[in-house]
């Protein structure tokens, strides 16, 4: 097997991991974290869309769900 151009026995070799774990990795599931990094993506986008370009990192942040305030 090949991941790329490269062989997986020599990837997991240089980067130490087992042939079993790297499978393991590849058939796992997405994570909770990233699901919640792609629902975050999808707003900051409808949000820069909706303001047709407008919109920046600070307006964005405002504007986001869950902010928390300092001060």
């Amino acid at each position: 097997m090949f991941i790329g151009d490269f062989p997986v026995k020599r990837m997991c070799a240089l980067y130490g991991v087992t042939h079993g774990g790297y499978y393991a990795w590849r058939h796992r599931g997405e994570s909770a974290r990233r699901e919640q990094d792609r629902g975050l993506l999808r707003m900051i986008q409808t949000r820069f869309e909706t303001s047709r370009g407008t919109y920046g990192s600070p307006r964005i942040h405002h504007c986001s769900p869950g902010r928390r305030d300092a001060g």
